[in-house]
């Protein structure tokens, strides 16, 4: 009979062990396996973050650079205005040309406003430069008519990159001279803003 009674008290601990197994197996289905799949759902979460939080320090990064190069650009506009007068100064111009050609080593024989010959203008890329102008910028014409060396207007053509104004040389004519003297036509064009228009 005792060990009846110890056979049964030991079923009893082993059902009592089983239902407890089943019990934490079942608790650990019930409970602690949503708690993983949240703590998962939250992690994946919390990396979309992470990555939302780069791109967003990219774009801000993009922004920054964008605006340094928005400053840099207005510094630049300030140079190109302060090469484009605010008038039609044609005496301003004159001296201009007078000091570029002489500091080249040329004289300046005549100048006047005028045109390229259509014979000089056919194929030239150049020619047209005014339908790319700002609505605030005209162009004036002018032919210099020069005299001097091969040499003088290498340095002319140099020095005309370096000018106070914005030059655009559209073409040219040489008509050789006696020894190494050189009849030289320059024809460009010279910028200047127009009154009354704004382009900001």
């Amino acid at each position: 009979m005792e060990d009846k009674l110890k056979l049964k008290n030991s079923s009893y601990a082993i059902f009592a062990v089983l239902i407890s197994l089943v019990a934490v197996v079942l608790l650990g289905f019930f409970l602690i396996k949503p708690l993983l799949l949240e703590n998962s759902n939250q992690q994946k979460v919390l990396e979309q973050k992470r990555a939302d939080l780069n791109i967003l320090k990219d774009k801000e990064d993009k922004l920054k650079e964008l605006s340094s190069k928005k400053n840099e650009l207005k510094e630049d506009q300030k140079i190109v205005s302060a090469a484009i007068p605010e008038t039609e100064d044609k005496d301003r111009l004159f001296l201009e040309f007078e000091t570029l050609a002489s500091s080249s080593g040329l004289y300046l024989d005549s100048l006047s406003e005028k045109e390229m010959p259509s014979l000089l203008s056919s194929g030239s890329a150049s020619s047209s430069s005014s339908e790319f102008l700002p609505a605030d910028v005209s162009e004036l014409n002018y032919a210099l008519n020069l005299k001097g060396n091969y040499d003088s207007f290498k340095n002319f053509l140099t020095n005309s990159e370096k000018a106070l104004s914005i030059l655009n040389i559209k073409g040219v004519e040489i008509k050789q001279k006696e020894g190494q003297n050189l009849d030289i036509t320059v024809y460009l064009s010279a910028f200047y803003k127009k009154d009354g228009v704004n382009n900001e």
